[in-house]
């Protein structure tokens, strides 16, 4: 599996914790596609970007997709990998399960929607890794989107923490979290003690919800000032590998969308902890946590084509903070002065979107604007100040759209 380089940007002291606790790993036991991409002869023809034709593969995603413009006849296409240095890349025969030697550039058989999978082995031979890929028409949508949250979650591919998966969603996986990165600090954390998971049988219509928790880091999290870990939902998606080297850097926030959101709405619940405190731990005498949740819009090609893709200090209008911050054009957010605080039924959600620029309907229908949403538990959890203990509950939640 991938090695993620905490060692190199911790003090000796994280150095020496992380061996007492991990051991040391075999030599050269990586076995990641890094970066992976599809040749098409007309790439803007096929795709709604050219970009889109390029990934570049968080350490925590198995499942590749390419995704063309709707009704594309998909066939054989040229497929290149970057993987970690020394590992050898096998297809799997679909048939007898057998690992048949591929070259970066070899042909692939795309057609039907059918996933290919790819068998990533390290230099040693001992460890590997499977990859299905896939390249498929986007998926047309009428533009509403609604979820409920009963459904649709499942643990990850170790088994350590939920996921949600959404077949409706315009984009497969749709919804992240920040529950990869707690596991480098929590590793003995339970499924159910992770920041974000699934509460049954409490939700909004007596079914199932989302239930945020603002979490202790542990020894850990303290040692690299990083104590808390707000519980997170939003829409994009978290490169595990920079979590603790910029931990909103490393959520990237938002997805392409064809259609233009007006309002969002769903229903919540809110409970404070006891104490806030600031990144280093020092209790913020006075303070009371309080949750955050939003919807923005950004355009997500600049002038020359190339891709905008905003990260965790999505909202800062810096252009220090945010080099994007000019691609932003529409937000909708929960105002603190009207948040329900401590309430035990759920409380109902209407936040209209405002837009600071005219949209292009064409533009809007080509995919050149993403959106995000985001939920987390203590609003200032980005930048590791919360309280522990703060739970944030979201369930039933809809985005509207003008067309």
């Amino acid at each position: 599996m991938k090695r993620i380089p905490i060692i190199s940007f911790l003090p000796l002291a994280g150095a020496l914790f992380l061996a007492s606790c991990f051991g040391e790993e075999p030599a050269n036991a990586e076995c990641d596609i890094e970066r992976i991409w599809v040749h098409a002869d007309a790439p803007e023809a096929m795709f709604f970007h050219p970009y889109d034709t390029l990934q570049t593969v968080p350490s925590s995603e198995s499942a590749i997709q390419f995704q063309t413009r709707y009704d594309v006849v998909v066939g054989r296409l040229p497929l290149f990998m970057v993987v970690t240095p020394g590992a050898d890349v096998f297809r799997m025969d679909a048939l007898n399960g057998r690992e048949v030697p591929f070259v970066s550039g070899d042909l692939v058989d795309f057609s039907g929607g059918q996933t290919v999978t790819f068998r990533v082995r390290s230099e040693s031979g001992e460890y590997h890794r499977d990859y299905a890929v896939s390249v498929v028409p986007r998926t047309r949508n009428g533009g509403d989107l609604y979820f409920t949250f009963d459904d649709y979650y499942r643990l990850d591919e170790r088994g350590n923490f939920y996921e949600w998966q959404e077949p409706n969603a315009p984009v497969s996986p749709w919804w992240s979290t920040g529950n990869p990165g707690y596991r480098l600090s929590v590793s003995s954390a339970k499924p159910l003690e992770y920041p974000t998971c699934p509460e049954e049988g409490t939700g909004v219509d007596g079914k199932n919800c989302v239930r945020l928790t603002t979490s202790d880091t542990k020894g850990f999290g303290a040692m690299v000032n990083m104590r808390i870990a707000a519980g997170n939902l939003f829409v994009g998606t978290f490169d595990v590998a920079n979590a603790l080297r910029n931990a909103l850097a490393a959520t990237q926030m938002g997805h392409p969308f064809a259609h233009k959101p007006m309002k969002m709405t769903g229903y919540y619940k809110y409970r404070p902890g006891a104490t806030k405190q600031d990144r280093m731990g020092k209790p913020l005498t006075g303070e009371t946590d309080y949750p955050d949740f939003y919807l923005a819009v950004y355009r997500n090609v600049d002038a020359q084509g190339n891709r905008i893709q905003m990260d965790g200090n999505i909202l800062e209008t810096d252009p220090q903070k945010n080099p994007h911050a000019a691609a932003m054009v529409g937000t909708a957010r929960i105002s603190r002065e009207d948040i329900v605080m401590n309430a035990s039924e759920w409380t109902k959600f209407e936040l209209p979107v405002v837009y600071t620029a005219e949209l292009s309907r064409e533009d809007v229908e080509n995919e050149c604007y993403s959106i995000a949403v985001v939920f987390t538990s203590s609003n200032d959890g980005g930048n590791f100040s919360g309280a522990v203990g703060s739970t944030l509950w979201i369930d039933n939640v809809t985005i509207e759209c003008e067309y």
